[in-house]
Order: structure tokens, then C-alpha cells, then sequence
């Protein structure tokens, strides 16, 4: 399995470029049962408020409906287990806290591939990350 950062999901929604295009792709095919993925409720804190800022609050809403009703999409629950080993990531990586937040509720689901174009993710010891530019679809 898989686990998604907010920002394939924000490039889907805003970039025109190749990387939007590719991460569209990947979305798409979520939604059509070829892939299953993770993400985190903080995904949609993330995306909304993004979405809100370079296009529109009422686009920002339909990407939020989009998100919550995506197929194949599991969304989890940021909770004191969560914090508290995000707070474990932040000192041993120097992570802020989003990333700590999204790579802890990764790893505490066993799930230590992650879709991002943060580089921060590439020094977490059992996560791996994979660059939207480099999927194959």
C-alpha cells in the first residue's frame, strides 16, 4: 500500500504542467480500483485550505467533497499515538510538524511507501518515498 501527502492532491488540482498531469493520472486510476492508498485526515486540512488559496473557497469545497468521496482512498485518523510519535520524528528528523504528522501516520499503519515531492521524507528510516514524476501510469 501506499501512502499519499496532500501534495499530489494539490497538484492534480492546480498545475497545468506535467507533474499535474501525472498526478490526475494516479488519482484517476485510484478511483477506477487500480490502486488503493493512504493519506491522513490532516490531507484534507491541507488540500481545502490550498485549494481555497489559488483558485477559488467554492473550488475549495468541491476538492473537498472530491477528496472525502474519493473510492479507494482510506483516510487516517490523526490521535494522540499519531502526535506523539510525529513529536519522536520531529526531533530525530527535524520535521515540521505536517510532515511528522503524515510520515507517522504512515509508518504506525505499516505502510512505508509514500507519494510526495517533499524531500523531506527521503532521510525517515522504513519510509520511501516516490516522486510523482516517477510514476508510471
Amino acid at each position: 500500500m501506499t501512502y499519499l501527502d496532500a501534495n499530489i492532491f494539490i497538484f492534480a488540482a492546480g498545475s497545468r504542467s506535467e507533474i499535474g498531469e501525472k498526478a490526475r493520472k494516479f488519482l484517476e486510476n485510484l478511483q477506477l480500483g487500480n490502486e488503493r492508498a493512504f493519506t491522513s485526515s490532516l490531507t484534507f486540512d491541507e488540500v481545502v485550505w490550498k485549494v481555497s488559496q489559488i483558485r477559488s473557497f467554492n473550488d475549495a469545497l468541491s476538492a473537498g467533497d472530491n477528496l472525502v468521496g474519493m473510492p479507494n482512498l482510506i483516510f487516517l485518523d490523526v490521535n494522540t499515538t499519531i502526535i506523539s510519535k510525529s513529536l519522536d520524528l520531529m526531533r530525530l528528523y527535524k520535521l515540521y510538524p505536517r510532515d511528522a504528522i503524515h510520515a507517522a501516520s504512515a509508518l504506525n499503519n505499516n505502510v512505508y511507501e509514500i507519494i510526495s515531492e517533499d524531500k523531506d521524507f527521503d532521510n525517515i528510516k522504513g519510509l520511501k518515498r516516490k516522486s510523482i514524476k516517477e510514476l508510471r501510469l
